[in-house]
């Protein structure tokens, strides 16, 4: 099983909406992940990342 560290920055972020959108993970679900991908210290647009964050957290 792949791993979501094991996708390139772009593709992750993809997943995560595609999961979000087709309801495999709710929007609070995809912002606590996201929250998490970004603590680990690992390279994310930030921006993006929070603007995200921001959003499904709103739909919640």
């Amino acid at each position: 099983m792949l791993k979501l560290t094991e996708f390139p920055v772009r593709a992750q972020l993809w997943l995560l909406d595609h999961m979000v959108e087709r309801k495999l993970l709710s929007s609070g679900e995809g912002a606590a992940v996201l929250k998490r991908m970004l603590g680990r210290k690992r390279w994310l647009p930030r921006k993006e990342c929070e603007k995200r964050i921001v959003f499904w957290e709103g739909m919640e």
